[in-house]
């Protein structure tokens, strides 16, 4: 499912922050953080079910050519599913009619599942972010996938 509007979103906004709070603890954004999220314009929040219930979310901005993937989550019951692949896809087919031609993501240093996901997935490593993560502190690295 894919969602772009307040309006959309807050009918799945309990349920997302309950599996960001499963993904990502300490680091998870809080209710205000998320309303904040929802009212931009350039947002595309990607959902995958299973069963009526939502599994699984990525959440992405975009802005003058660029998207950034701010978010996803896969329950690890979930992964190596296919489901990661399946909410980048759609993310990709969302941002490109928008023009988007470059999707940017920062992930923790020390995440090396994700790493081999994003570089199985065409992202290619271009930068570093010193102390970017602070629960717990973390280095993150920046990735980048030409869509165009």
């Amino acid at each position: 499912m894919i969602l772009r509007q307040r309006s959309e979103c807050s009918p799945f906004l309990d349920r997302i922050q309950h599996l960001d709070r499963c993904g990502f603890g300490e680091s998870a954004w809080d209710h205000t953080e998320w309303q904040r999220l929802f009212d931009s314009r350039n947002l595309i929040v990607v959902l995958e079910f299973s069963k009526n219930d939502l599994i699984a979310f990525a959440v992405v901005c975009f802005a003058s050519g660029e998207g950034e993937l701010l978010k996803i989550f896969v329950p690890e019951d979930n992964r190596r599913r296919g489901t990661g692949t399946r909410l980048i896809d759609k993310v990709i087919t969302e941002l490109k009619k928008e023009d988007v031609q470059e999707l940017f993501l920062e992930v923790r240093k020390d995440n090396k599942p994700a790493i081999r996901f994003y570089h199985a997935g065409g992202f290619k490593e271009v930068g570093e972010r010193r102390d970017y993560y602070q629960h717990p502190p973390s280095d993150a690295l920046v990735f980048c996938r030409d869509i165009s």
